[in-house]
């Protein structure tokens, strides 16, 4: 029904913006930049499954030397958790999913 997808499209655009705030505040990213970086993801993601896609950016982020790993898991499960909560409800999916990117970030 009509309402229901409102709703829905409501919680998704909340998440997005959570999204984007977050990479504005925290990784300093340009407001633009990360919409439409977020909305290039969003074309492909839903696609790929998220403990393969996970694993590839841990291998990633794990074999750069710029990068610092611990801080990486600690800053994207904050920022799933930030995005989870931006619509003030968390489904088990959402749960769900975010058990299984710590599980695959964690190997």
């Amino acid at each position: 029904c009509c309402r229901h997808g409102c709703r829905k499209l409501r919680r998704f655009s909340l998440k997005r913006t959570a999204m984007v705030d977050y990479f504005v505040a925290e990784w300093g990213y340009d407001q633009t930049y990360a919409e439409r970086a977020i909305e290039t993801l969003e074309a492909s993601v839903f696609d790929r499954p998220i403990k393969i896609m996970t694993s590839a950016i841990a291998k990633f982020v794990r074999d750069c030397p710029d990068c610092n790993f611990p801080a990486f898991q600690s800053d994207l499960m904050v920022l799933l958790r930030e995005v989870v909560d931006a619509d003030g409800r968390v489904d088990e999916r959402e749960e769900l999913a975010i058990d299984a990117i710590g599980a695959a970030i964690r190997k």
